[in-house]
């Protein structure tokens, strides 16, 4: 049996997810606080990826400032700036180390939390 192994902080960050917003019968979705960016997380495939590249997308209507994806254990990408349907890739290099990485990503006013993480399993 393997055991996935989070940080304190990485721990943290996913406890905040599921305590992030309380939904209400006709509420918005979880993790929802309204209108603004709403960032999502996929594992990127296609020519110049690797294992360890993600797709971020602003699903959202409005841009999405302060774009960053962080990656556990590891650092973080700065992205930037996604208009409302923009997508882009990012990559952290040497994750090959490591048969797991825990990807986030944050934006400025990120209004939906609840698909912003994912967990990639390197050695598939």
């Amino acid at each position: 049996m393997r055991i996935l192994r989070l940080s304190a902080m990485t721990f943290a960050m996913v406890a905040g997810l599921g305590t992030a917003g309380t939904a209400a019968a006709g509420a918005a979705p979880f993790g929802s606080l309204g209108d603004g960016p709403d960032l999502s997380i996929a594992q990127a495939t296609g020519e110049g990826t690797n294992a360890c590249s993600v797709l971020v997308t602003n699903e959202g209507e409005v841009d999405a400032t302060g774009v960053m994806v962080h990656a556990f254990p590891g650092s973080g990408h700065d992205v930037g700036t996604l208009a409302p349907g923009e997508s882009a890739t990012a990559t952290q290099f040497d994750c090959g180390i490591f048969e797991y990485v825990f990807y986030f990503v944050t934006a400025n006013g990120e209004s939906n939390w609840s698909n912003n993480y994912l967990v990639v399993n390197t050695r598939d």
